[in-house]
């Protein structure tokens, strides 16, 4: 076989597999499911397009009808299938009805292909009526069928909000059980015991009666020891008159003091706290007289700043006596 006849047996084969090629691409099929039915039932319009390139498919655009009394109910999913030779296969189904009785036609349907037109073919559909026993006289319209629903059906048929309400339900009670928890957590207890009025006076001397026989300052505990007395004089000071002298210095003690009612015993105040001092901070280390005498100026000053109140008391106790002896 020479040059030129094998050029024109090449030529021959592209052009053959050119058609075969474009025949491929222009194969589109339709078909109905029937070509009769009753007025108001459906039917269907199914459409195939195979192809050799995708990308050059335009797909039809399927309005509300398909011809002047023909309705679309229904279009299904485009349905794509890929071939081992690159092919293609696009499938979709059209439900269609007719309120109308006679014989109708579809109108064929347009799709694009490479810019070229396909369609699919017309069908003619015959719609008929229901037919209706005139023997029989006209009859009232059924009432409604009562159906029993049991227990059963209820809860699969609210399965949904049942679980929902109940979750929301159990979220509520334990929200509602820590908040009791917490309040009795936070509630303060009763107490039943009765409530004991202590007298800062006599509270005052018998702490400073413990402090002398204790006379830790024996044990060379000077530091406590005047630090016990002066606690007990400003605590004095605080619950019998109201002279709040804590975190005070000594000499802003004696300044507060200055202005009150309890002026006149500064005197014996001041020597109590100096001494103090000098054993808290410059670490004296007193004799035993000035020990002794540290505490009998505390008592001193507790005795002679006694409240009014206290005096009148113990006045009217000392007046009751009388009367009783005299009786």
């Amino acid at each position: 076989m020479d040059k030129f006849t094998k050029h024109i047996v090449l030529l021959v084969f592209q052009i053959t597999a050119l058609s075969l090629s474009d025949a491929i691409a222009q194969e589109l099929s339709s078909k109905i499911s029937s070509s009769e039915i009753k007025i108001g039932a459906q039917a269907s319009l199914y459409i195939t397009l195979k192809g050799n390139d995708l990308n050059k498919v335009k797909w039809f655009n399927f309005s509300d009808s398909l011809s002047s009394v023909i309705e679309v109910v229904e279009s299904s999913k485009i349905d794509t299938q890929i071939t081992n030779n690159n092919t293609f296969s696009l499938s979709q189904t059209v439900y269609f009805t007719c309120f109308d009785t006679g014989i109708f036609s579809i109108e064929p349907q347009s799709c694009y292909y490479d810019n070229k037109a396909l369609q699919t073919n017309s069908f003619t559909i015959m719609v008929s009526s229901i037919a209706v026993d005139t023997t029989k006289g006209i009859t009232d319209i059924k009432a409604p069928i009562e159906v029993s629903v049991s227990l059963l059906d209820y809860l699969k048929i609210y399965k949904k909000y049942i679980l929902v309400g109940w979750a929301i339900l159990t979220l509520l009670t334990l929200l509602l059980i820590l908040i009791i928890q917490r309040y009795l957590k936070n509630k303060p207890l009763k107490n039943n015991t009765p409530i004991i009025q202590t007298d800062p006076y006599q509270e005052a001397l018998d702490e400073l009666d413990r402090i002398e026989k204790n006379a830790i300052w024996k044990q060379q505990k000077h530091k406590k020891y005047y630090t016990s007395i002066t606690d007990t004089i400003i605590n004095y000071l605080a619950n019998a008159h109201q002279l709040f002298c804590h975190e005070k210095t000594s000499a802003e003690i004696y300044l507060f003091l200055s202005h009150s009612k309890l002026k006149d015993h500064i005197p014996s105040l001041k020597e109590l706290f100096d001494t103090a001092d000098l054993v808290k901070f410059a670490k004296l280390k007193p004799i035993e007289a000035q020990n002794m005498r540290a505490i009998e100026l505390a008592k001193h000053i507790v005795i002679e700043t006694k409240p009014a109140s206290q005096e009148d008391t113990e006045d009217k106790g000392t007046d009751n006596q009388k009367t009783g002896n005299q009786s």
